[in-house]
């Protein structure tokens, strides 16, 4: 049986704050955070509209709660550089699109770099993805049709919402902004 933060783990008699104080100990956040988060996590993985390989937390159509807890990226970034890879850049930079402008001011090793970094990671996977979305079958290398590649890497199935949606996932990011509203409120109650 797999359980979730939603499940008790611990006898009755412990006080719920005693509990949380344990999760805050082990993650940093109490467990009504930590069973949201996952949730939240947990929903977003499945309703990505990624390939399949892509969707990092989900292993045999499971949600994968150890590299959740473990601060690992949603989208596996060796899956996006496979991807990468099985496009035929050439038949691309023809498209009159927009995208395929992109396509005529970089190259794969560029986007395989950016996706090392942190920093521009999360935008140069919405790249490839806007990249794959825009491709039929004849803009991937006859390497992605040998074997289930195309399936497994490219395939990009149909979706009523874009991967903006659901990556990356929004998270209140502590700065001058909320040091700026909690001083706010702060100065209200004064």
């Amino acid at each position: 049986m797999r359980y979730t933060f939603a499940d008790r783990l611990f006898p009755k008699e412990i006080f719920p704050d005693i509990i949380d104080l344990i999760f805050d100990y082990a993650y940093c956040k109490t467990i009504q955070q930590l069973h949201h988060e996952t949730w939240t996590a947990k929903q977003c993985s499945y309703l990505m509209p990624t390939p399949r390989s892509w969707k990092h937390f989900i292993t045999d159509n499971k949600f994968n709660y150890a590299r959740f807890l473990r601060g690992e990226n949603m989208i596996d970034i060796s899956a996006v550089k496979n991807a990468l890879d099985l496009i035929n850049w050439h038949s691309i930079r023809v498209k009159r699109c927009p995208l395929a402008r992109y396509t005529r001011i970089t190259t794969k090793t560029a986007m395989k770099r950016g996706l090392d970094n942190a920093y521009i990671r999360d935008n140069i996977i919405q790249m490839v993805w806007l990249l794959l979305v825009t491709c039929t079958t004849t803009d991937f290398r006859v390497k992605a049709h040998i074997g289930r590649g195309y399936f497994e890497f490219c395939r990009i199935p149909t979706f009523s919402h874009p991967l903006s949606r659901y990556y990356p996932a929004r998270t209140l990011q502590e700065g001058l902004v909320t040091f700026l509203l909690d001083f706010n409120v702060i100065r209200a109650d004064l």
